[in-house]
């Protein structure tokens, strides 16, 4: 099976309307993504790691229930 960790160049990752509620910390080591769309979700907390994808351009939480957001 492939996983995150076998994706380390991929650029554009869309997992919208999927129920999700957390966030997986591998996503953090896909360090070449520039857009990262996981609208229309469950996730109430924001990880700090979010800061780690400097390449990102683009990352659109919209319609999720976040609660937190680190500064």
């Amino acid at each position: 099976s492939i996983g995150v960790d076998n994706l380390l160049s991929l650029k554009i990752l869309e997992i919208a309307y999927n129920k999700i509620d957390l966030i997986q910390s591998n996503i953090f080591n896909l360090l070449s993504l520039r857009k990262l769309n996981i609208s229309n979700n469950e996730i109430s907390v924001i990880p700090k790691e979010v800061y780690c994808l400097y390449n990102l351009g683009e990352l659109n939480l919209n319609n999720n229930k976040i609660r937190v957001i680190p500064i």
